[in-house]
């Protein structure tokens, strides 16, 4: 049996290593799959005792499992579980394309990688300190390959081919290629023009939202390729609150990395990249590796350790910062000299907006979602950007994994700039729970005083944010509409003020500015307290600022008094900024049961599942506990949970397991605040003790992975498990290698609450009489069965503490 066992595990060793081998070899973009999948074949075939046994010790495909989807840094170690970029990738799927004018240049097409993009920039700035300017092209940092590439040739289409006029019909060569773009107003040119000089022929200037989801990614793909939205500036955060910021200009003749000087430095002067693609590259060449994490050490960690400063717990703002003098800021900034780019373009839209409310014209709907898509029930688009559109993302996960991702990284950046904000409306009711976005939420939102949302215009509008490469490679667009200076929308198209965007889906967070406006108070509570005639004042603005009622420019209200100050929090595992008050605030919007979890509280058909620390869909537990016991989820003793996850192994649904393993530590967190904020102790109490928790723990383990990465290793996942059961003859191989990793997943979560148990009921016995009180198992603790007497459902949102 022992001897069995052993050929299994060197079998599952050798094989898993050689599937390694072959996947590097492979590449994404390798038309031989056949061929090569029939060669590999043949090597396992001839793979035999002593060699297995040698092979034995070398990796198992838990390694991978665990690698790619659990413990990401073994991923960055060196050996088979590293899944390092290298040139030979990046060279193996290049073309060269030009469009059919004559003065058109060669465009060296490749397939996308961000950390290819990255690693090279993070070189260029580490060699170039102090550079002021970068080259840029969109194609280089959002992945426009699959809706350009294959259209990148003189004889591709134009817009005659795609856009349709009303009462036309459209090409039939391309009728079957292209969903009609139907333009209902004005002609084709208004949306797009032709551009012979370029490889893509089609150049959208704007976007016709009304349309199929295909097609609205094409068109955003096109507008994006030809440079309608150059980033003012690229800044690249760091993890310990800091950042490196870079004007930009366009690449030249719309040159890509593949073939651009940025890659010098990554070869020896004599064996530089070939321009002409048909001449082999050297073997030090394809050897390149474009690693974010060495290229982020050496320009961030090259001058020094970096250290990070913990934020205050307590933040005030002066009650000027919710002002703004458009007529100041303009003198101020005509007098100035040397304006910076940044500077002198808000300048010129300041003018333009004192110009419109001189005339009193109405305003235009700046910002546009993809929420016109034809025939789509999908209700995410909303929340889409139709300039990064890309295509609709149905998987449930990397929505998530965008979200989280979304979120760190304005958190990352606003520390970083110094720029106030803080978590409102349905983000601030998700945070209530369980410090972290309700998980079917539509919408991400941030408020900030105006003064710090103009900074934002001032210095950042329409800049380019990279993610620290240490948890992500994510980019984000910031945006600001700009009609901010005005706080008084009567028109009613631009309530958001800002967007913080993910530019590989579209997603994005709402960044609303508070501050004195004349809008009355539709907030009923602020209704009654301060009379419905504002003390028989006309002038609402004056009246406001006197007793400090802030306003978004939607006309919500909110006091001052309620929201500063700040206290900080843990967020989606990050600092992060809550109001003061911030039941009192959320009662005004939202109705908030006096229960932290129950029969009662249900949101959205979900349950909250504190033994999981995570909302689970009633479908979800109807399927697993049955209706009647899925009432009562939040009773969920050790047993039942060790039954739930016994479903989910035959089921083979890792997604859910690694997320409630992955949200542990922000839950515990927020379990040990609201502890405290619930306890008997005075306000002031409280606030030191939330102040000494905030000084344990500087940050959380994320709950999520980086989407980008996490959706390239699933495909590779796939690719391993697919040609293991190719080799082996059957798929119930690889669902018993999955099962048997669930499994040992499964035992280490219950291991581990059974720990957590034992600690918590540890710290109640030994905990003074004065401190039992604030400790998190008065509000849950995991019982081992049901013999155990269960906790009444905690009232802890009866009233707010900060009263």
């Amino acid at each position: 049996m022992r001897k069995t066992k052993l050929w299994r595990s060197g079998f599952l060793g050798s094989l898993v290593l050689l599937l390694t081998i072959y996947l590097v070899s492979l590449g994404s973009g390798d038309s031989n799959v056949g061929t090569q999948r029939k060669g590999f074949v043949a090597v396992v075939k001839k793979v035999t005792g002593s060699n297995i046994i040698k092979l034995a010790n070398s990796i198992q495909l838990r390694d991978f499992f665990r690698a790619w989807h659990l413990d990401e840094l073994d991923a960055l170690k060196a050996g088979p579980l590293n899944d390092d970029l290298t040139w030979t990738e990046v060279s193996s799927t290049q073309e060269i394309v030009r469009g059919p004018g004559r003065n058109s240049e060669y465009f060296v097409q490749y397939n996308f990688d961000a950390r290819f993009t990255i690693a090279v920039y993070y070189r260029y700035l580490s060699d170039s300190r102090g550079v002021k300017e970068v080259p840029f092209s969109w194609y280089d940092w959002k992945d426009l390959g699959p809706k350009l590439n294959k259209l990148m040739s003189p004889e591709g289409p134009q817009c005659e081919d795609i856009f349709v006029e009303k009462g036309f019909k459209q090409a039939d060569n391309y009728e079957q290629r292209f969903p009609e773009i139907l333009v209902e107003k004005g002609s084709i040119s208004n949306f797009c023009v032709p551009n012979l000089v370029s490889p893509v022929q089609f150049q959208v200037r704007k976007i016709q939202v009304r349309c199929e989801a295909e097609a609205l990614a094409l068109q955003a793909a096109s507008f994006l390729f030809h440079n309608e939205l150059k980033p003012a500036n690229l800044i690249f955060l760091n993890s310990e609150g800091q950042s490196t910021t870079v004007g930009t200009k366009l690449t030249k003749d719309r040159h890509s990395l593949a073939n651009s000087s940025l890659l010098e430095p990554f070869f020896p002067s004599d064996s530089l990249p070939k321009q002409d693609l048909d001449e082999p590259f050297a073997e030090e060449e394809l050897n390149v590796i474009f690693d974010t994490h060495a290229e982020y050490d050496n320009l961030f960690l090259s001058n020094g350790s970096l250290i990070k400063n913990h934020p205050r717990y307590l933040t005030e703002v002066h009650p000027k910062t919710f002002e703004f003098s458009l007529e100041e800021e303009v003198e101020t900034l005509e007098a100035g000299k040397n304006l910076s780019p940044s500077e002198e373009s808000f300048l010129h839209n300041l003018i333009y907006v004192q110009n419109h409310l001189e005339e009193g014209t109405p305003e235009f709907k700046y910002f546009h979602e993809a929420s016109d898509i034809a025939g789509d029930g999908n209700k995410f688009e909303n929340s889409m950007d139709s300039r990064f559109f890309s295509g609709l993302i149905d998987d449930h996960w990397q929505r998530q994994r965008i979200f989280n991702a979304l979120i760190r990284n304005w958190l990352r950046f606003t520390e970083s700039e110094n720029l106030t904000s803080w978590i409102a409306h349905e983000s601030l009711h998700g945070y209530l729970f369980t410090g972290s976005r309700f998980p079917w939420s539509l919408s991400n939102s941030f408020q900030m005083p105006l003064h710090d949302l103009n900074l934002l215009a001032k210095y950042f509008n329409q800049s380019l944010v990279v993610a620290p490469a240490t948890e992500s490679i994510g980019r984000y667009f910031i945006d600001i509409q700009p009609f901010i200076a005005s706080r008084d929308n009567r028109d009613g198209v631009n309530n958001v003020d800002a967007r913080f965007i993910d530019i590989d889906s579209g997603f994005f967070i709402d960044i609303f500015g508070l501050g004195y406006s004349s809008h009355p108070s539709e907030n009923m509570r602020l209704q009654n307290h301060f009379g419905l005639d504002h003390g028989g004042r006309r002038d609402i603005e004056s009246f406001n600022r006197e007793n400090g009622i802030l306003s978004e420019r939607n006309g919500k209200n909110f006091l001052l008094s309620e929201i500063f100050p700040l206290r900080l929090s843990m967020y989606h595992g990050l600092p992060a900024r809550v109001p003061f008050s911030t039941l009192t605030i959320l009662k005004d919007e939202y109705h908030i049961s006096s229960s932290f979890y129950g029969v009662k509280v249900q949101l959205n058909k979900h349950r909250l599942v504190p033994s999981l620390g995570v909302w689970i869909e009633n479908s979800k537990l109807n399927n697993w506990l049955g209706p009647r016991r899925a009432a009562k989820a939040h009773e969920l003793t050790i047993k039942e949970v060790q039954s739930i996850l016994s479903v989910l192994l035959s089921e083979g649904s890792y997604e859910d397991l690694i997320y409630w393993m992955r949200s542990q530590e922000q839950f515990s967190f927020r379990l040990e605040e609201l502890a405290i904020e619930s306890s008997k102790l005075t306000r002031e109490e409280k606030l030191a003790s939330l102040e000494s928790l905030q000084h344990v723990q500087v940050e959380l383990a994320s709950a999520f992975s980086d989407p980008f990465l996490s959706e390239r290793r699933s495909n590779k996942w796939k690719q391993l498990v697919e040609l293991m059961d190719h080799a082996v003859g059957t798929d119930m191989f690889s669902k018993r290698v999955l099962k048997d990793i669930m499994s040992e997943l499964s035992d280490a979560l219950v291991s581990w609450k059974r720990k957590q148990r034992e600690q918590h009921m540890e710290m109640s016995r030994l905990a003074l009489d004065d401190s039992a009180h604030t400790q998190s198992t008065r509000l849950f603790f995991m019982r081992e069965d049901a013999r155990e007497r269960s906790l009444r459902e905690p009232l802890i949102f009866k009233e707010d503490f900060t009263a």
